[in-house]
Protein backbone atom coordinates (compact mmCIF):
# COMPACT_ATOMS: atom_id res chain seq x y z
CA UNK A 1 0.00 0.00 0.00
CA UNK A 2 2.68 2.52 0.62
CA UNK A 3 4.23 2.48 -3.18
CA UNK A 4 0.44 3.28 -4.45
CA UNK A 5 0.36 6.17 -2.15
CA UNK A 6 4.14 7.37 -3.17
CA UNK A 7 3.21 6.95 -6.69
CA UNK A 8 0.18 8.67 -6.40
CA UNK A 9 1.39 11.89 -4.70
CA UNK A 10 4.29 12.05 -7.42
CA UNK A 11 1.46 12.24 -10.25
CA UNK A 12 -0.45 14.97 -8.20
CA UNK A 13 2.80 16.96 -8.19
CA UNK A 14 3.20 16.36 -11.68
CA UNK A 15 -0.30 17.15 -12.30
CA UNK A 16 0.07 20.90 -9.84
CA UNK A 17 2.69 21.61 -11.89
CA UNK A 18 1.24 21.71 -15.39
CA UNK A 19 -1.92 23.36 -13.96
CA UNK A 20 0.70 25.87 -12.74
CA UNK A 21 2.46 26.61 -15.63
CA UNK A 22 -0.76 26.74 -17.97
CA UNK A 23 -1.34 29.92 -15.31
CA UNK A 24 1.67 31.59 -15.93
CA UNK A 25 1.03 31.56 -19.53
CA UNK A 26 1.30 29.03 -22.38
CA UNK A 27 4.64 28.04 -24.32
CA UNK A 28 5.17 29.14 -27.65
CA UNK A 29 4.54 25.61 -29.22
CA UNK A 30 1.10 25.91 -28.12
CA UNK A 31 0.86 28.64 -30.70
CA UNK A 32 1.81 25.90 -33.68
CA UNK A 33 -1.64 25.41 -35.26
CA UNK A 34 -2.48 21.55 -35.48
CA UNK A 35 -3.90 21.62 -39.52
CA UNK A 36 -4.22 23.85 -42.22
CA UNK A 37 -5.95 26.83 -41.63
CA UNK A 38 -9.45 26.47 -41.41
CA UNK A 39 -12.45 28.61 -42.68
CA UNK A 40 -13.84 31.02 -40.10
CA UNK A 41 -16.21 34.24 -40.16
CA UNK A 42 -15.12 36.91 -41.77
CA UNK A 43 -13.33 34.80 -44.87
CA UNK A 44 -14.42 34.80 -48.67
CA UNK A 45 -15.26 31.68 -50.35
CA UNK A 46 -15.82 31.06 -53.80
CA UNK A 47 -18.17 28.06 -54.62
CA UNK A 48 -18.68 26.77 -57.83
CA UNK A 49 -21.00 23.40 -58.70
CA UNK A 50 -21.22 20.75 -61.18
CA UNK A 51 -23.16 17.96 -62.06
CA UNK A 52 -22.48 15.67 -64.56
CA UNK A 53 -25.57 14.77 -66.76
CA UNK A 54 -24.83 11.06 -68.48
CA UNK A 55 -27.67 11.42 -71.18
CA UNK A 56 -25.72 14.07 -72.54
CA UNK A 57 -22.55 13.18 -71.80
CA UNK A 58 -21.33 16.73 -70.69
CA UNK A 59 -21.04 18.48 -67.18
CA UNK A 60 -23.57 20.90 -66.02
CA UNK A 61 -23.08 23.88 -64.78
CA UNK A 62 -25.15 25.85 -60.88
CA UNK A 63 -24.35 29.30 -62.35
CA UNK A 64 -26.68 30.41 -60.14
CA UNK A 65 -24.75 29.30 -57.27
CA UNK A 66 -21.17 29.59 -58.45
CA UNK A 67 -20.01 32.94 -57.00
CA UNK A 68 -17.81 34.76 -53.79
CA UNK A 69 -19.84 34.69 -50.65
CA UNK A 70 -18.19 35.71 -46.86
CA UNK A 71 -18.68 33.08 -44.18
CA UNK A 72 -21.14 35.55 -41.19
CA UNK A 73 -20.42 36.26 -38.14
CA UNK A 74 -21.83 32.89 -36.78
CA UNK A 75 -19.70 30.22 -39.22
CA UNK A 76 -22.70 29.93 -41.53
CA UNK A 77 -21.98 30.37 -45.48
CA UNK A 78 -25.35 31.18 -47.01
CA UNK A 79 -26.03 29.87 -50.65
CA UNK A 80 -29.18 30.05 -52.24
CA UNK A 81 -30.97 26.67 -52.56
CA UNK A 82 -28.57 25.49 -49.48
CA UNK A 83 -29.12 28.18 -46.84
CA UNK A 84 -27.13 28.03 -43.96
CA UNK A 85 -23.90 25.52 -43.79
CA UNK A 86 -21.50 25.59 -41.06
CA UNK A 87 -18.09 26.06 -42.26
CA UNK A 88 -15.90 26.23 -38.89
CA UNK A 89 -14.36 23.20 -37.93
CA UNK A 90 -14.30 21.83 -41.27
CA UNK A 91 -12.62 21.19 -44.62
CA UNK A 92 -13.23 22.58 -47.79
CA UNK A 93 -13.97 18.96 -48.82
CA UNK A 94 -16.47 18.42 -45.92
CA UNK A 95 -18.23 21.32 -46.91
CA UNK A 96 -18.38 20.79 -50.46
CA UNK A 97 -20.54 17.43 -49.95
CA UNK A 98 -22.54 19.18 -47.76
CA UNK A 99 -23.88 21.46 -49.74
CA UNK A 100 -23.74 18.66 -53.09
CA UNK A 101 -25.91 16.32 -50.17
CA UNK A 102 -28.14 19.39 -49.82
CA UNK A 103 -28.28 20.13 -53.89
CA UNK A 104 -29.46 16.40 -54.41
CA UNK A 105 -31.80 16.47 -51.54
CA UNK A 106 -33.59 19.67 -52.23
CA UNK A 107 -33.61 19.32 -55.80
CA UNK A 108 -34.33 15.48 -55.99
CA UNK A 109 -31.29 14.49 -58.00
CA UNK A 110 -30.06 11.26 -58.29
CA UNK A 111 -26.58 11.70 -57.95
CA UNK A 112 -25.19 14.69 -55.73
CA UNK A 113 -23.64 17.48 -57.81
CA UNK A 114 -19.43 18.13 -57.09
CA UNK A 115 -19.38 21.29 -55.13
CA UNK A 116 -15.77 22.92 -55.05
CA UNK A 117 -14.91 25.14 -51.95
CA UNK A 118 -12.06 27.45 -52.19
CA UNK A 119 -10.85 30.25 -50.31
CA UNK A 120 -10.84 33.29 -51.96
CA UNK A 121 -9.65 35.46 -49.19
CA UNK A 122 -8.59 35.15 -46.03
CA UNK A 123 -9.80 36.90 -42.87
CA UNK A 124 -6.76 39.21 -42.35
CA UNK A 125 -4.11 39.27 -39.63
CA UNK A 126 -3.53 42.11 -37.39
CA UNK A 127 -0.08 43.19 -36.57
CA UNK A 128 0.39 45.44 -32.86
CA UNK A 129 3.11 46.40 -30.81
CA UNK A 130 6.50 47.88 -31.45
CA UNK A 131 6.18 47.89 -35.13
CA UNK A 132 6.60 50.79 -37.65
CA UNK A 133 3.01 50.48 -39.14
CA UNK A 134 0.30 48.55 -36.79
CA UNK A 135 -2.82 47.67 -38.58
CA UNK A 136 -4.84 44.96 -40.50
CA UNK A 137 -2.79 43.01 -43.18
CA UNK A 138 -4.04 40.11 -45.68
CA UNK A 139 -3.02 36.82 -44.86
CA UNK A 140 -1.71 34.34 -46.96
CA UNK A 141 -1.15 30.55 -45.75
CA UNK A 142 1.67 29.58 -44.01
CA UNK A 143 2.27 33.14 -42.82
CA UNK A 144 4.93 33.45 -39.61
CA UNK A 145 5.15 35.39 -36.86
CA UNK A 146 8.51 37.27 -38.10
CA UNK A 147 6.88 37.65 -41.64
CA UNK A 148 3.54 39.58 -40.50
CA UNK A 149 6.19 41.50 -38.34
CA UNK A 150 7.81 42.18 -41.96
CA UNK A 151 4.33 43.19 -43.55
CA UNK A 152 4.26 45.86 -40.62
CA UNK A 153 7.30 47.13 -41.43
CA UNK A 154 9.77 45.34 -39.58
CA UNK A 155 10.43 46.37 -35.50
CA UNK A 156 10.28 50.08 -34.54
CA UNK A 157 13.96 51.37 -34.94
CA UNK A 158 15.32 53.26 -32.25
CA UNK A 159 17.15 55.33 -33.92
CA UNK A 160 14.28 57.00 -35.66
CA UNK A 161 13.50 57.91 -32.48
CA UNK A 162 16.54 59.19 -31.76
CA UNK A 163 16.69 61.35 -34.63
CA UNK A 164 13.29 62.80 -34.36
CA UNK A 165 14.38 63.57 -30.57
CA UNK A 166 17.53 65.39 -32.04
CA UNK A 167 15.29 67.32 -34.67
CA UNK A 168 12.57 68.05 -32.33
CA UNK A 169 15.66 69.73 -29.87
CA UNK A 170 17.56 71.62 -33.09
CA UNK A 171 13.66 72.45 -34.45
CA UNK A 172 12.98 73.76 -30.72
CA UNK A 173 15.98 75.61 -30.09
CA UNK A 174 15.62 77.55 -33.48
CA UNK A 175 11.78 78.22 -32.12
CA UNK A 176 13.43 79.74 -28.98
CA UNK A 177 15.73 81.99 -30.75
CA UNK A 178 12.52 83.12 -32.99
CA UNK A 179 10.42 84.25 -29.79
CA UNK A 180 13.30 85.49 -28.00
CA UNK A 181 14.22 87.83 -31.36
CA UNK A 182 10.48 88.46 -30.76
CA UNK A 183 10.48 89.63 -27.35
CA UNK A 184 13.23 92.15 -28.02
CA UNK A 185 11.19 93.41 -30.88
CA UNK A 186 8.33 93.74 -28.46
CA UNK A 187 10.64 95.29 -25.63
CA UNK A 188 12.08 97.84 -28.00
CA UNK A 189 8.64 98.64 -29.15
CA UNK A 190 6.99 99.02 -25.98
CA UNK A 191 9.62 101.12 -24.79
CA UNK A 192 9.09 103.65 -27.85
CA UNK A 193 5.16 103.82 -27.58
CA UNK A 194 5.98 104.32 -23.61
CA UNK A 195 8.05 107.32 -24.74
CA UNK A 196 5.40 108.70 -27.32
CA UNK A 197 2.66 108.25 -24.90
CA UNK A 198 4.54 110.55 -22.03
CA UNK A 199 5.98 113.05 -24.96
CA UNK A 200 9.71 112.37 -23.85
CA UNK A 201 12.10 113.66 -26.26
CA UNK A 202 13.66 110.07 -26.85
CA UNK A 203 13.29 106.15 -26.38
CA UNK A 204 14.78 105.25 -22.46
CA UNK A 205 15.40 101.43 -23.75
CA UNK A 206 15.15 98.53 -21.23
CA UNK A 207 18.93 98.27 -20.08
CA UNK A 208 19.32 94.38 -20.98
CA UNK A 209 18.76 95.32 -24.78
CA UNK A 210 20.82 98.80 -24.74
CA UNK A 211 24.02 96.93 -22.99
CA UNK A 212 22.98 94.54 -26.47
CA UNK A 213 23.83 97.35 -28.94
CA UNK A 214 26.53 95.73 -30.35
CA UNK A 215 24.56 92.76 -31.46
CA UNK A 216 23.81 93.42 -35.10
CA UNK A 217 20.30 91.91 -34.66
CA UNK A 218 19.48 94.38 -31.79
CA UNK A 219 21.40 97.48 -33.28
CA UNK A 220 18.97 97.07 -36.26
CA UNK A 221 15.74 96.71 -34.27
CA UNK A 222 16.44 99.75 -32.19
CA UNK A 223 17.34 101.83 -34.86
CA UNK A 224 13.97 100.95 -36.63
CA UNK A 225 12.30 101.56 -33.61
CA UNK A 226 13.99 105.36 -33.39
CA UNK A 227 13.32 106.05 -37.05
CA UNK A 228 9.59 105.40 -36.32
CA UNK A 229 9.81 107.34 -32.72
CA UNK A 230 11.26 110.36 -35.23
CA UNK A 231 8.85 109.94 -38.05
CA UNK A 232 5.74 109.85 -35.86
CA UNK A 233 6.34 112.68 -33.53
CA UNK A 234 7.74 114.26 -36.83
CA UNK A 235 4.16 114.06 -38.55
CA UNK A 236 2.28 114.72 -35.64
CA UNK A 237 4.49 117.83 -35.17
CA UNK A 238 3.65 118.82 -38.90
CA UNK A 239 0.32 118.46 -38.26
CA UNK A 240 0.13 120.65 -35.35
CA UNK A 241 1.83 123.14 -37.27
CA UNK A 242 -0.42 123.37 -39.63
CA UNK A 243 -3.33 123.38 -37.69
CA UNK A 244 -1.08 126.36 -35.35
CA UNK A 245 -0.31 128.47 -38.67
CA UNK A 246 -3.94 128.72 -40.04
CA UNK A 247 -4.98 130.13 -36.45
CA UNK A 248 -2.67 132.70 -36.76
CA UNK A 249 -3.83 133.63 -40.17
CA UNK A 250 -6.88 133.77 -39.02
CA UNK A 251 -6.20 135.74 -36.41
CA UNK A 252 -4.62 138.39 -38.68
CA UNK A 253 -7.58 138.05 -40.69
CA UNK A 254 -9.66 139.19 -37.93
CA UNK A 255 -7.42 142.08 -37.27
CA UNK A 256 -7.63 142.94 -40.70
CA UNK A 257 -11.25 142.95 -40.93
CA UNK A 258 -11.67 144.87 -37.27
CA UNK A 259 -9.71 147.97 -38.82
CA UNK A 260 -12.10 147.85 -41.89
CA UNK A 261 -14.93 147.70 -39.20
CA UNK A 262 -13.66 150.51 -37.45
CA UNK A 263 -13.05 152.40 -40.61
CA UNK A 264 -16.37 152.09 -42.00
CA UNK A 265 -18.09 152.85 -39.08
CA UNK A 266 -15.96 156.28 -38.77
CA UNK A 267 -17.22 156.88 -42.50
CA UNK A 268 -20.72 155.68 -41.68
CA UNK A 269 -20.74 157.93 -39.15
CA UNK A 270 -20.02 160.74 -40.91
CA UNK A 271 -22.15 160.09 -44.12
CA UNK A 272 -25.38 160.04 -41.59
CA UNK A 273 -24.34 163.16 -40.10
CA UNK A 274 -24.17 164.47 -43.63
CA UNK A 275 -27.40 162.90 -44.53
CA UNK A 276 -29.03 164.59 -41.54
CA UNK A 277 -27.69 167.66 -42.58
CA UNK A 278 -29.28 167.74 -45.96
CA UNK A 279 -32.08 166.43 -44.69
CA UNK A 280 -32.77 169.41 -42.92
CA UNK A 281 -31.81 171.66 -45.65
CA UNK A 282 -34.06 169.76 -47.97
CA UNK A 283 -37.13 170.58 -45.23
CA UNK A 284 -35.87 174.44 -46.16
CA UNK A 285 -36.09 174.18 -49.35
CA UNK A 286 -31.99 175.06 -49.46
CA UNK A 287 -31.07 171.38 -51.03
CA UNK A 288 -32.21 168.58 -53.49
CA UNK A 289 -33.99 165.47 -52.24
CA UNK A 290 -31.76 163.82 -54.91
CA UNK A 291 -29.03 164.69 -52.73
CA UNK A 292 -30.69 163.05 -49.92
CA UNK A 293 -31.19 159.92 -51.39
CA UNK A 294 -28.00 159.60 -52.74
CA UNK A 295 -26.24 159.91 -49.27
CA UNK A 296 -28.97 157.39 -47.97
CA UNK A 297 -27.99 154.93 -50.53
CA UNK A 298 -24.67 155.59 -50.09
CA UNK A 299 -25.23 154.94 -45.85
CA UNK A 300 -27.08 151.83 -46.50
CA UNK A 301 -24.43 150.70 -48.38
CA UNK A 302 -21.67 150.75 -45.81
CA UNK A 303 -23.99 149.39 -42.92
CA UNK A 304 -24.40 146.30 -45.65
CA UNK A 305 -20.25 146.27 -45.81
CA UNK A 306 -20.15 146.65 -42.29
CA UNK A 307 -22.13 143.70 -41.93
CA UNK A 308 -20.42 141.51 -44.18
CA UNK A 309 -17.32 142.27 -42.28
CA UNK A 310 -18.73 141.13 -39.47
CA UNK A 311 -20.01 137.81 -40.56
CA UNK A 312 -16.57 136.93 -41.76
CA UNK A 313 -15.19 138.09 -38.61
CA UNK A 314 -17.27 135.06 -37.21
CA UNK A 315 -16.81 132.78 -39.43
CA UNK A 316 -12.67 133.53 -38.98
CA UNK A 317 -13.38 132.73 -35.27
CA UNK A 318 -15.40 129.57 -36.00
CA UNK A 319 -11.93 128.49 -37.78
CA UNK A 320 -9.77 129.51 -35.39
CA UNK A 321 -11.89 127.55 -32.80
CA UNK A 322 -12.43 124.44 -35.16
CA UNK A 323 -8.48 124.66 -35.56
CA UNK A 324 -7.75 124.78 -32.07
CA UNK A 325 -10.34 121.47 -31.78
CA UNK A 326 -8.40 119.45 -34.79
CA UNK A 327 -4.93 120.75 -32.21
CA UNK A 328 -6.49 118.76 -29.04
CA UNK A 329 -8.21 116.06 -31.55
CA UNK A 330 -4.95 114.89 -33.06
CA UNK A 331 -3.35 114.65 -29.65
CA UNK A 332 -6.32 112.69 -28.28
CA UNK A 333 -6.35 110.33 -31.58
CA UNK A 334 -2.24 109.83 -31.11
CA UNK A 335 -2.54 108.60 -27.36
CA UNK A 336 -5.30 106.86 -27.97
CA UNK A 337 -3.56 105.08 -30.85
CA UNK A 338 -0.05 104.70 -28.41
CA UNK A 339 -2.30 103.07 -25.50
CA UNK A 340 -4.26 100.59 -27.58
CA UNK A 341 -0.51 99.51 -29.57
CA UNK A 342 0.86 99.58 -26.17
CA UNK A 343 -2.14 97.03 -24.81
CA UNK A 344 -1.52 94.87 -27.54
CA UNK A 345 2.43 94.79 -27.46
CA UNK A 346 2.00 93.99 -23.60
CA UNK A 347 -1.03 91.13 -24.42
CA UNK A 348 1.41 89.73 -27.37
CA UNK A 349 4.64 89.94 -24.96
CA UNK A 350 2.77 87.66 -22.19
CA UNK A 351 1.78 85.39 -24.80
CA UNK A 352 5.44 84.68 -26.22
CA UNK A 353 6.77 84.47 -22.67
CA UNK A 354 4.37 81.51 -22.74
CA UNK A 355 5.56 80.16 -25.95
CA UNK A 356 8.96 80.64 -24.66
CA UNK A 357 8.49 78.55 -21.28
CA UNK A 358 6.66 76.14 -23.71
CA UNK A 359 9.35 75.31 -26.06
CA UNK A 360 12.20 76.07 -23.35
CA UNK A 361 10.36 73.01 -21.93
CA UNK A 362 10.18 70.89 -24.90
CA UNK A 363 14.03 71.20 -25.82
CA UNK A 364 14.90 70.18 -22.08
CA UNK A 365 12.85 67.19 -22.63
CA UNK A 366 13.97 66.25 -26.52
CA UNK A 367 17.73 67.34 -24.91
CA UNK A 368 17.57 64.66 -22.10
CA UNK A 369 15.34 61.86 -23.94
CA UNK A 370 17.91 61.85 -26.83
CA UNK A 371 21.01 60.96 -25.18
CA UNK A 372 18.97 58.46 -22.84
CA UNK A 373 17.75 57.12 -25.96
CA UNK A 374 21.58 57.02 -27.23
CA UNK A 375 22.46 54.84 -24.08
CA UNK A 376 19.78 52.75 -24.22
CA UNK A 377 20.42 52.13 -28.36
CA UNK A 378 24.14 51.16 -27.09
CA UNK A 379 22.47 48.71 -24.42
CA UNK A 380 20.33 47.55 -27.57
CA UNK A 381 21.26 43.73 -26.79
CA UNK A 382 19.90 43.75 -23.43
CA UNK A 383 16.25 44.10 -25.26
CA UNK A 384 15.15 41.56 -27.41
CA UNK A 385 11.43 41.64 -28.72
CA UNK A 386 9.08 39.12 -27.57
CA UNK A 387 6.03 38.04 -29.79
CA UNK A 388 2.75 37.15 -29.13
CA UNK A 389 -0.78 35.66 -30.42
CA UNK A 390 -3.88 36.43 -29.66
CA UNK A 391 -6.30 34.08 -30.90
CA UNK A 392 -9.85 33.24 -30.53
CA UNK A 393 -10.08 29.74 -28.74
CA UNK A 394 -13.54 28.86 -28.18
CA UNK A 395 -14.84 32.11 -28.71
CA UNK A 396 -12.24 33.69 -26.49
CA UNK A 397 -9.04 35.87 -27.03
CA UNK A 398 -6.37 33.89 -25.41
CA UNK A 399 -2.74 35.58 -25.72
CA UNK A 400 -0.29 32.45 -26.37
CA UNK A 401 3.40 33.08 -26.62
CA UNK A 402 5.41 33.06 -29.98
CA UNK A 403 8.36 32.54 -31.52
CA UNK A 404 9.36 34.25 -35.07
CA UNK A 405 9.10 30.90 -36.85
CA UNK A 406 5.82 30.54 -35.24
CA UNK A 407 2.82 29.93 -37.60
CA UNK A 408 -0.03 32.31 -37.78
CA UNK A 409 -3.36 31.93 -38.65
CA UNK A 410 -6.64 34.40 -40.23
CA UNK A 411 -7.73 36.71 -37.76
CA UNK A 412 -4.48 36.52 -35.20
CA UNK A 413 -3.37 39.31 -34.09
CA UNK A 414 0.97 39.11 -33.88
CA UNK A 415 1.78 41.60 -30.69
CA UNK A 416 5.66 42.48 -30.53
CA UNK A 417 7.11 43.93 -27.67
CA UNK A 418 10.43 45.58 -26.61
CA UNK A 419 11.34 45.83 -23.22
CA UNK A 420 11.39 49.16 -22.13
CA UNK A 421 15.16 49.99 -20.59
CA UNK A 422 15.34 51.74 -17.14
CA UNK A 423 15.36 55.15 -18.40
CA UNK A 424 16.11 56.93 -14.61
CA UNK A 425 18.97 54.59 -14.48
CA UNK A 426 20.28 55.27 -18.16
CA UNK A 427 19.97 59.21 -17.07
CA UNK A 428 22.28 58.35 -13.59
CA UNK A 429 24.67 56.96 -15.72
CA UNK A 430 25.06 59.39 -18.58
CA UNK A 431 25.15 62.23 -15.43
CA UNK A 432 27.33 60.51 -13.70
CA UNK A 433 29.52 59.93 -16.58
CA UNK A 434 29.48 63.52 -17.72
CA UNK A 435 27.54 62.33 -20.70
CA UNK A 436 25.31 64.09 -22.97
CA UNK A 437 23.14 63.52 -20.98
CA UNK A 438 23.98 67.20 -18.42
CA UNK A 439 23.81 69.13 -21.50
CA UNK A 440 20.26 70.58 -21.71
CA UNK A 441 20.64 72.28 -18.43
CA UNK A 442 23.29 74.44 -19.99
CA UNK A 443 21.70 74.61 -23.67
CA UNK A 444 18.50 75.45 -22.04
CA UNK A 445 20.24 78.35 -19.84
CA UNK A 446 22.40 80.26 -22.60
CA UNK A 447 18.59 79.63 -25.01
CA UNK A 448 16.44 81.40 -21.98
CA UNK A 449 19.38 84.34 -21.37
CA UNK A 450 18.82 85.66 -24.74
CA UNK A 451 15.48 86.90 -23.56
CA UNK A 452 16.75 88.94 -20.30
Amino acid sequence: MPRPTRLFSLAGLIALLVVLVGAVGPTAASAQPASPPAIGPGDTVRVRVLEWRPASGEAYSWQALDGDYVVGPDGLLSLPLVGGVAVEGRTRAQIGEEIGARLKQRAGLLEAPSAVVEVAEWRPVYVAGAVEAPGAYDYRPQLTVLQAVSLAGGMRRSADALDRFERDAISGRGQLRLVALELDQLAARRARLEAELEGEAQIDFPEGLAERREDPAVARLLREEELIFRSRREALDEEVAANERLQRLLREQVEQLEEQIALKDSQLASLQEETSRVASLVERGLATATRLADLERRVADYEADRGNITRSIIQAQVDINQAERNVIALRANRRREIARELREAQATIEELRERFATASALVREAEVIAPAKMLARERRTAFEPSFSIVRSVDGAPTEIAAEETTPVLPGDTVRARVPLPDIDAVLDDGLASGGPAAAPAQNGASIASTTR
